[in-house]
């Protein structure tokens, strides 16, 4: 994997371009290049991670609190130690099984189809 910083060419003496510091550190451009087809970054997030749910679910809870506080509502049953508790007996688990991946999906899609449910009648 090669890594390398984008830079402008160093304007030196040989090459005839008379650019002063200031220009050059306009010009600059920080970022990241990746040569190698095979390398990808690892902060990407896949659609069958658990944790994406689990994020969702969390902000779900979040939204709720809020309008409940607000709008002096009560607070709906929500499940948040038993939906915490089902992600992370997916997430501590060394041996990912096809067979738990499906189920922790399965829950936290339940648990965000609830909360999703309650700020609906929320707003209506």
């Amino acid at each position: 994997m090669i890594i390398g910083c984008n830079r402008p060419n160093d304007p030196g003496p040989g090459n005839g371009m008379d650019v002063t510091e200031e220009a050059a550190a306009k010009t600059e451009n920080s970022g990241t290049i990746i040569l190698d087809a095979t390398c990808a970054p690892q902060n990407i997030s896949y659609p069958q991670d658990v944790n994406l749910l689990n994020e969702a679910r969390e902000n779900l809870e979040g939204m709720i609190d809020q309008i409940c506080y607000d709008y002096n509502y009560y607070k709906p049953r929500m499940y948040r130690k038993k939906a915490r508790k089902d992600y992370l007996n997916l997430a501590r688990c060394k041996k990912r099984t096809a067979k738990k991946i499906r189920k922790a999906i399965k829950q936290q899609l339940q648990y965000i189809r609830r909360d999703r449910a309650y700020i609906n009648a929320f707003l209506v």
